[in-house]
């Protein structure tokens, strides 16, 4: 299901307008239009929380100059474009239904733009969130949720839904996901800041920094900083290692993207065979 988020974005815009909004209460009516309808998809976790979250995987940051730029989303159709690859995917991958929103992404954050052309998203088991800039090629919605539905499908066939992601179990989510995009739509609808390593750095990278550290899950700071990178891990770790595990799985074995979607992990550790 996709949710009318756009109705919540007008009332958004409305009563920014009416208020003539400062960015501090630009903030609170985000919390109020846009967060609130939010919450009893995030069992009660207080609003602040969520709109923070979502902040931080791309939700438009509200500022005064904005009302343009999100006139201009609204006009884009993407709700309907969507709901087409869902439904496409859905049956092609024998997926699961789930609740879909679409926002307007932070176009003002410089990585987002030039490493994902201002596009993200977030995924859960029961539900997946895509932010979206106001210029989203066709190409760009249909990598993005390729990249998100895949997660879905997967965490909802091989996780419970009490069952925490580890260090292992997120890289080869990561990996699944942008070897799917890359299958389908060309490597340049991919991740720019993934590679492809050699065998040897590979080797090095895991030996350094994963070995000992699969099983660590997202309460210890380590997973997101070698997820993700940080002043002592290179960049973009966890998934250019994820990419590499899939990958070369793929590489050596055919099969369609459904039959990859929902491999165990271990199917591609016969890298280290």
């Amino acid at each position: 299901m996709i949710h009318k988020t756009d109705q919540w974005l007008k009332k958004y815009l409305k009563e920014t307008e009416v208020q003539n909004a400062n960015t501090s209460q630009r903030f609170q009516l985000q919390q109020n239009y846009l967060i609130s309808p939010l919450q009893k998809y995030f069992n009660g976790v207080p609003l602040e929380n969520i709109q923070l979250h979502l902040h931080q995987f791309g939700l438009f940051i509200p500022h005064k100059k904005e009302n343009d730029k999100l006139k201009r989303w609204m006009k884009r159709d993407y709700k309907s474009k969507v709901q087409k690859l869902f439904e496409h995917f859905q049956d092609k991958w024998d997926g699961p239904s789930t609740s879909i929103f679409l926002f307007p992404s932070n176009e003002e954050n410089r990585e987002l733009s030039h490493v994902f052309s201002g596009n993200s998203g977030l995924s859960f088991p029961d539900k997946l969130f895509l932010f979206l800039s106001a210029e989203a090629t066709t190409k760009q919605l249909a990598a993005l949720f390729l990249h998100e539905y895949s997660h879905v499908c997967r965490l909802d066939r091989k996780y419970s839904k009490n069952k925490e992601l580890n260090l292992l179990d997120a890289m080869i989510l990561e990996g699944i996901a942008e070897v799917l995009v890359r299958k389908k739509l060309g490597d340049e609808a991919g991740n720019k800041y993934l590679k492809n390593l050699d065998h040897a750095t590979f080797i090095k990278y895991w030996n350094r920094w994963i070995k000992g550290n699969e099983e660590v899950t997202r309460k210890d700071p380590l997973h997101d900083q070698i997820m993700f990178g940080s002043y002592r891990v290179p960049k973009n770790l966890g998934y250019l290692l994820g990419f590499y595990l899939v990958n070369h799985y793929i590489d050596n074995n055919t099969m369609s993207s459904k039959k990859m979607i929902y491999l165990d992990n271990e199917v591609f550790m016969d890298v280290f065979s």
